[in-house]
């Protein structure tokens, strides 16, 4: 076996023992925590201010009636709107 050679295949079992490592990683703390990865809150408090005032069409149906609602909501109550969302980060 030539020098040559024999560096490639040290360089080569040197490679495999390295690759081979086994790093332990850290769980979660709690997978729910969806604001480890995207700020959800954060979104959903800007997404409120943008729509402070602005007008909401909503239609209800109910059996064979339906109900065809106009407003506009301030902050406060699309926080309380959204709070679903909010309690579950």
């Amino acid at each position: 076996m030539g020098r040559c050679q024999k560096v490639i295949c040290l360089l080569l079992m040197v490679g495999t023992f390295v690759s081979c490592k086994k790093d332990e990683k850290l769980a979660i703390a709690n997978p729910t925590q969806i604001d480890l990865y995207f700020p959800l809150s954060d979104f959903l408090q800007k997404s409120i201010e943008k729509l402070e005032f602005a007008e909401v069409v909503k239609e209800i149906h109910f059996n064979d009636d339906t109900e065809i609602v106009d407003f506009s909501l301030d902050s406060l109550t699309w926080r309380q709107e959204l709070d679903f969302f909010f309690s579950r980060i």
